[in-house]
């Protein structure tokens, strides 16, 4: 294994690591290439914490949202 490939080994094995890392915080990251992370990440609780906001919908049915 040359020393490229061993970089790129490396980079796709800390990508997916913090990609685990956010997604157990409840952020969502997508899959671009974009290194803006403000373009990358999605706040599940911000987006939970909205939808709680929202007449009609109590806890059960916003846990219910948050699954899907």
């Amino acid at each position: 294994m040359d020393r490229a490939t061993l970089e790129g080994l490396i980079q796709d094995l800390f990508e997916r690591g913090r990609k685990k890392g956010l997604a157990e915080a409840g952020v969502i990251v997508a899959e671009t290439e974009d290194d803006s992370d403000d373009d990358k990440t999605l706040d599940l609780i911000a987006v939970e914490a909205d939808i709680k906001k929202i007449r009609g919908i109590g806890e059960k049915r916003a846990e219910e949202i948050m699954l899907i």
